[in-house]
């Protein structure tokens, strides 16, 4: 359900068109993220030699750092409502993923009651690794830049 639309949004003609604009403006710059992620989550695919679902844990950890267990199995069952196979899923590919990892020096740390962590040293190291593969057109940069964050014009909106 959409949030209701400020009243002077509603009631002005000018208004309701510069509404429509941010809105276009923020689609296309949720647009251009977008596909900065998906590309940032094929090159790790690529340069990692991991599964989809393996690529996608990977990519979260990188992007964020550290991450809950509610959040990777998330990723792994993209709707947290739907009842998926056993949680310990999860728990199958961080070991699957910790032997593959270990091959590029790169640890996945336990956050014990929360859920998995790279330190900065992995994590840097995994930048690096991408940077190396793909990093000349700029998007790894992006990709590097923080945890889900919205592009400056959308922020500023």
């Amino acid at each position: 359900m959409r949030p209701p639309r400020p009243a002077a949004v509603l009631k002005s003609r000018v208004l309701t068109e510069a509404y429509v604009v941010a809105l276009e403006n923020e689609n296309e710059a949720l647009r251009s993220r977008v596909a900065v992620l998906e590309g940032a989550y094929d090159m790790v695919r690529i340069v990692f030699g991991v599964t989809a679902v393996q690529g996608a844990i990977l990519s979260l950890l990188i992007r964020r750092g550290q991450a809950s267990r509610e959040q990777l199995m998330t990723v792994l069952h993209r709707d947290i409502r739907r009842i998926g196979p056993d949680p310990r899923t999860l728990d199958v590919h961080i070991v699957r993923l910790r032997r593959i990892l270990k091959n590029f020096d790169i640890v996945i740390e336990t956050v014990w009651g929360s859920g998995y962590k790279l330190g900065s040293e992995s994590r840097a190291r995994a930048l690096t690794l991408l940077g190396e593969a793909g990093g000349r057109d700029g998007t790894l940069h992006e990709y590097a830049a923080g945890p889900g964050r919205l592009h400056a014009a959308v922020a500023g909106s």
